[in-house]
C-alpha cells in the first residue's frame, strides 16, 4: 500500500500523486453522467426554483459566500470543469474522450475534449431541468461499466471509467456483477458521490460498500469518494472547502470559468487515488494481452473491422 504519507504536508502528497500517477500509462477516459429521476427527488431544494419544486442536482443555485447570495453551477458541472483539467493527462487521443448520459440506460455516448465537455454537459442538464430527457424508473451504473469493458476491448487499451452520479441505485445485484465482470478487463471504475452528503448517506454507504466490500472481484477495480461541494443549514445552502486550509472558496460565479488550484488539486487525489495501483494490478494480471486477443478474435469472426 505504500508508505507513510501521514507526515507530508499537502504539497508533499499532491507531488507524490503526480509521481504515482506517471507510472500509469495513457488510457481512454470514460466519462458517465447520471440524469435520473433520482437527481431531483434527492436535491434537497437544491435548484429549487417555486415552493413546489423539489430542486435539482443539475440545476444553479444560490449559496451563501461570505454574507453575499451568489449564483453558482450545478455539482455535477462543477466536477466536470475540475476533472477535465486531469483527464487530459491521461487521454491524449486526437479523437477525445467519450461522454456518456445515462438513467437506467444510455441516454448519450459521443467523443467529446476538454473545450466540449461542458458545452454538452450543459445541453443534458437543460434537457433534464425542463423534463425533456426521457425519464426511467431508477438508476444503474451497469450500462455505463459495460460500455467501458467494451471500449476497453474495441480499442485494446486500459480505460478509466469516471461516474458521477447521486448513487441511488434501483438494482444493487446488476451493479454489482458489472462490477465484478469488469475486474477481469484492463478498467478502472472512479465514482464520485454527488450531492448533500448528510441527506444522501444511505445511498453513498451502498458505494462504499461496492469500493470494499465487494471480495468476488479479481482485483480492487472501484474507488468511491463523495464531492463535497455544498452543505445545507435552515434552508441556506453554503460552500464547502475540498481541502486545503488556504482555500477560501472553491465555488466559482456561473459565468466564471475558475478552477481553483487547491480543489483542482484535491478532487483529483480523491478520484485517482487508486489508480496507480490498480493499473500496476492490471499490468501483472495480462489484462492488455487478454483485450487485444479478443480483440484480434473478433475481427477474424468478421464481428467488428480492424
Amino acid at each position: 500500500m505504500g508508505g507513510d504519507n501521514s507526515k507530508l504536508t499537502d504539497e508533499e502528497k499532491y507531488q507524490k500523486f503526480n509521481q504515482d500517477l506517471t507510472q500509469v500509462e495513457a488510457g481512454r477516459v470514460v466519462i458517465a453522467v447520471d440524469f435520473s429521476q433520482s437527481n431531483k427527488h434527492l436535491a434537497s431544494g437544491w435548484g429549487k426554483k417555486s415552493p413546489g419544486d423539489s430542486g435539482s442536482l443539475h440545476a444553479q443555485q444560490q449559496v451563501l459566500i461570505d454574507e453575499n447570495m451568489v449564483t453558482v453551477q450545478s455539482p455535477y458541472r462543477r466536477a466536470l470543469e475540475l476533472l477535465t483539467y486531469r483527464i487530459r493527462d491521461f487521454d491524449k487521443f486526437p479523437e477525445g474522450f467519450r461522454f456518456i448520459g445515462f438513467t437506467d440506460k444510455i441516454i448519450a455516448d459521443e467523443y467529446v475534449n476538454n473545450s466540449t465537455v461542458l458545452q454538452k454537459y450543459d445541453e443534458l442538464a437543460m434537457q433534464f431541468n425542463n423534463d425533456n430527457l426521457v425519464q426511467s424508473s431508477g438508476t444503474s451504473i451497469s450500462p455505463a461499466i459495460y460500455k467501458a469493458i467494451e471500449h476497453s476491448v474495441l480499442t485494446s487499451a486500459y480505460v478509466i471509467l469516471i461516474v458521477l452520479t447521486d448513487c441511488d441505485l434501483y438494482d444493487v445485484a446488476r451493479a454489482t456483477q458489472a462490477i465484478t465482470d469488469a475486474s477481469r478487463f484492463p478498467v478502472s471504475i472512479c465514482a464520485l458521490g454527488i450531492g448533500e452528503e448528510t441527506a444522501q448517506a444511505d445511498v453513498f454507504k451502498q458505494y462504499q460498500m461496492f469500493d470494499d466490500k465487494l471480495f468476488e472481484r479479481q482485483f480492487d477495480n472501484f474507488n468511491f469518494s463523495v464531492f463535497k461541494y455544498f452543505k445545507k443549514e435552515n434552508e441556506t445552502f453554503l460552500p464547502l472547502e475540498m481541502l486545503s486550509k488556504e482555500t477560501k472558496t472553491v465555488v466559482p460565479a456561473k459565468t466564471e470559468s475558475v478552477v481553483d488550484q487547491n480543489a483542482e488539486k484535491i478532487l483529483a487525489m480523491q478520484v485517482f487515488e487508486e489508480l496507480r495501483q490498480q493499473y500496476q494490478t492490471i499490468m501483472d494480471l495480462g489484462y492488455k494481452e487478454v483485450v487485444e486477443y479478443i480483440k484480434k478474435d473478433m475481427i477474424s469472426q468478421g464481428t467488428i473491422q480492424e
